[in-house]
């Protein structure tokens, strides 16, 4: 009885120290599982913050090279709009060039009409002036390049002919008779 005992005794304290050990292990086991996920969970909070890291910088320098961007747009758009005004300035004085250049060209050759027109006046004028005073101091001479009419008088109607160098071109033109000397001689003939 006493062997029995005792061998219950220590089977009792066999499975009560397995219990024990089991126990510990367990424990031992769950503060193993426990250590793992905190250290899982650390990791998982550091990648997040790398990642988050990252994201910023990126983040950044998308906005650096958006600004940059824009910064280059608006220069290339200010050359190209000075350009364009440097473009319209230079149209614009050669226009106005172009105008006082037309001006004075047009007044050049209003003086050069106008001189023109005072010289062929002063011509016509000298011309009239010789053909009176020709007139006068032919007014004895009978006109020898019109056609011989008998009786001639004012207002007949005769043929010139025989003209020779610049008043060729008058030849064969009709005059009616302006002016008579004594004896029925042609004077003068209004053309």
């Amino acid at each position: 009885e006493a062997s029995r005992k005792a061998f219950e005794t220590k089977v009792a304290a066999n499975k009560k120290r397995d219990e024990l050990r089991l126990k510990k292990e367990a424990a031992k086991n769950e503060a193993a599982k426990e250590a793992e996920r905190a250290k899982a969970e650390e990791e998982r909070k550091a990648q997040h913050a790398r990642d988050e890291a990252v994201r910023r910088k990126e983040e950044e320098r998308l906005q650096k090279e958006t600004a940059e961007a824009e910064n280059h747009a608006k220069a290339e758009k200010a050359k190209a709009e000075a350009h364009r005004k440097k473009i319209e300035d230079d149209l614009k004085k050669e226009e106005a060039k172009a105008e006082a250049s037309r001006k004075a060209f047009e007044a050049k050759v209003a003086a050069g009409r106008k001189k023109e027109e005072e010289r062929l006046k002063k011509e016509a004028a000298a011309a009239e002036h010789s053909r009176k005073a020709e007139a006068a101091n032919s007014e004895d001479s009978e006109l020898k390049y019109v056609q011989k009419v008998d009786m001639a008088v004012v207002g007949t109607r005769v043929e010139l002919f025989g003209l020779e160098g610049d008043s060729t071109s008058m030849n064969g033109q009709h005059g009616t008779v302006e002016k008579i000397a004594g004896g029925g001689r042609i004077v003068t003939v209004l053309l």
